[in-house]
């Protein structure tokens, strides 16, 4: 396997189990770039018509001291939710959480994205997407 020992997305190549001997030769720069992603969006995939729907977003950075991160909730090209959250160099893990009410019944499709900073190095990992099934609550009895 050829790396430079950088990933973006899933799960880490180091903890993947293999079946099979791996030979790693490292290749390129391996020094750590300056970097936002949202790394997780944790969810109700499915929520009752009115009542407040939870997003919870982490986000890991690096090489950011003392900057400011806008984090935003849109559908429909629409926002929602705007959070601006400060990085900093002791703490690179922030979460943010985002109270919505869920309206009207149907599937919601959400983005969720931090704008990108000065000097990022990829922008591709700075967003994740939400469905949820919003159903109606009442039920004849």
């Amino acid at each position: 396997m050829l790396t430079d020992g950088i990933y973006n997305q899933g799960l880490s190549p180091q903890y993947t189990p293999v079946s099979y001997p791996v030979t790693v030769v490292g290749v390129g720069d391996t020094l750590p770039k300056r970097d936002v992603n949202l790394q997780a969006l944790r969810y109700n995939k499915l929520v009752y018509e009115g009542i407040e729907l939870l997003l919870e977003a982490e986000i890991v950075h690096e090489g950011f001291d003392a900057q400011q991160a806008v984090v935003l909730v849109e559908e429909k090209g629409q926002e929602l939710a705007r959070e601006v959250i400060t990085l900093s160099q002791t703490t690179q893990y922030n979460q943010v959480r985002f109270q919505l009410v869920a309206e009207p019944k149907g599937v919601k499709h959400l983005g969720v994205k931090v704008q990108a900073l000065e000097g990022e190095f990829s922008t591709d990992n700075n967003e994740q997407h939400a469905y949820i099934d919003v159903v109606d609550g009442q039920q004849k009895i």
